[in-house]
């Protein structure tokens, strides 16, 4: 069995969001971003789902946004895979994008859960 603490290396580091805490002012702050990334999260994911049927744009747009936010915090895992489906985003060809939506949606699960045991241990 995988623990906790292994899944919340693969998918985030920890150096990235220790540096936020350190350059923004303390945990307090620190608490609040991270606080606010995972509540836009569910609006996020519900981006992703209808910029599939809202065209290629949208979806590139919100996958951009996504890779972003996540870029800043250290969630890794999910900072590439939003960078992939921005990239077949922009690629009209490609059919792999519902496929690759359903992975941002369960690596974001996986990501929430471990910035959730983060701020845990933050205290």
């Amino acid at each position: 069995m995988v623990s906790m603490e292994h899944t919340q290396r693969a998918v985030l580091d920890p150096a990235t969001l220790d540096r936020l805490v350190s350059e923004t002012g303390g945990a307090d702050v620190g608490r609040q971003i991270v606080g606010l990334y995972l509540d836009e999260m569910p609006g996020r994911l519900a981006a992703l789902a209808h910029g599939v049927d809202g065209g290629r744009e949208n979806l590139h747009r919100v996958a951009h946004s996504l890779r972003s936010s996540s870029a800043l915090l250290g969630v890794r895992a999910l900072e590439g895979l939003c960078g992939g489906l921005e990239s077949e985003a922009k690629d009209a060809s490609s059919n792999d994008v519902d496929e690759m939506v359903a992975g941002v949606h369960a690596c974001a699960a996986v990501s929430t859960l471990a910035l959730r045991e983060w701020l845990a241990r933050l205290g």
